[in-house]
């Protein structure tokens, strides 16, 4: 039986704890592997946002495995797994020069250098300079969507590394779900959660909603979730303030995971609609994938991968982010209408993830692609020009990834050195 290890990039889905889209995707391929029968430990990472705020939920078995950047050695050692694999690719921190036998792969979940220039303020050709180097230290990758796919090929590319050379797996997004079981509210009860980020532009949006509830005096829209440190707080809080003076927007903050899903079972219909940029045409957003496992129609996008299923099933509706104009008539069809629009909708969403997105399916592609990992020759983990990632952290290129990725997860640090 193959032993897997996984880094984690979030807090994860356990008792009492939020978690994020990140958690939810290093959560999906924890639980996808044992479900296709590999033996898997996990580690989340240490002095996170999400951890940080929720530190009393913490277990003190899952505090004393958490990783940070100068235990991974000794993990990979007290473990002894067969593959590791890294949710968020530029955290490895393991010695170019250290003799296990261990695999490394890469989940690559999204665009991280491009994430990277909102929350650090650098160019694109640095920040893409940065990971590429950090994909020559690994023996194998997953990402998404087909779409992704080739994105990461040109990354590859850059890194002297050809895709079709190197085990690389498409891994659809799932959650786990609830399969649709829920009974629909007397009234419209829409909802949005998630974490509010610069590269996500969900504000016209939201008023444009909150306008209409008060208007027709129903209905309601639960925002669940808030702002990370690094990013803008006073746009995001100039949003908040507004939203506070709907009487239809209700705003709860970070909840625990069975606390959101308590809503889940209540919600009409998920609110997931933002301003197109690159960032979000490549990305696959992790909370409407939740959404359809728990049979939850979104208001998403017309300009995603994901948007193509969701239209074809009839399994939710695809707008124009900027059509503001189509949102509102929608809006006001689903208060009038919502009782017989939403069952049909619902429905198909369920079947969705029970047909193509459970744990075990998205899974079992990877499950092969690990067992067929070439071993690590000694010197393949070593990255360009003899660069130590545990001790060069205070160099200038690992010391700004390593502020670049703690501030994406909302850490305040002292910079010293």
């Amino acid at each position: 039986m193959i032993k897997v290890f996984v880094f984690a990039s979030d807090v994860l889905p356990l008792p009492g704890l939020p978690t994020s889209g990140g958690g939810l995707r290093s959560w999906q391929l924890i639980r996808g592997l044992i479900e296709n029968g590999l033996e898997v430990e996990y580690s989340m990472p240490k002095n996170v946002f999400l951890g940080n705020k929720f530190e009393a939920a913490i277990p003190a078995g899952e505090r004393a495995k958490a990783w940070d950047f100068e235990n991974q050695e000794e993990l990979l050692e007290r473990f002894s797994p067969d593959v590791a694999i890294w949710c968020n690719s530029p955290t490895i921190r393991v010695d170019p020069d250290w003799k296990g036998s261990t695999r490394f792969v890469a989940d690559l979940h999204g665009p991280i250098n491009m994430e990277s220039v909102f929350v650090t303020g650098r160019n694109l050709e640095e920040t893409t300079a940065e990971l590429t180097e950090f994909l020559r230290r690994y023996d194998g990758f997953s990402c998404v969507s087909e779409r992704q796919r080739y994105y990461w090929a040109g990354l590859l590319s850059a890194a002297g590394r050809l895709i079709d050379d190197v085990p690389f797996e498409v891994v659809p997004l799932s959650c786990e779900g609830g399969g649709g079981d829920r009974e629909l509210p007397e009234e419209l009860r829409l909802i949005y959660a998630g974490g509010f980020y610069p590269w996500q532009n969900c504000i016209d949006v939201l008023i444009a909603i909150g306008e209409e509830l008060d208007k027709a005096g129903t209905g309601r829209l639960d925002l669940f979730g808030g702002v990370h440190d690094f990013s803008d707080s006073r746009r995001f809080q100039e949003l908040f303030e507004r939203l506070k003076s709907f009487h239809r927007v209700h705003l709860h903050g970070f909840v625990s995971r069975e606390e959101l899903r308590g809503y889940y079972r209540k919600a009409s219909c998920a609110v997931d609609l933002m301003g197109k940029n690159i960032e979000r045409e490549l990305a696959i957003t992790t909370r409407t994938a939740e959404y359809l496992a728990e049979g939850i129609p979104p208001i998403y996008n017309n300009y995603n991968v994901l948007s193509e299923r969701i239209e074809a099933e009839d399994a939710g509706w695809c707008l124009d982010p900027d059509d503001l104009v189509g949102l509102r008539a929608l809006i006001r069809d689903l208060l009038a209408n919502h009782r017989t629009t939403i069952p049909p909708k619902s429905a198909n969403a369920a079947r969705i993830y029970r047909e193509v997105l459970t744990f075990k399916s998205t899974l079992e592609p990877m499950k092969v692609m690990l067992g067929n990992l070439p071993e690590r020759p000694a010197s393949s983990c070593r990255p360009p020009d003899d660069r130590k990632p545990k001790q060069g952290i205070n160099k200038p290129f690992h010391k700004r990834f390593y502020y670049a990725w703690m501030a994406l997860r909302g850490k305040k640090i002292k910079v010293i050195g």
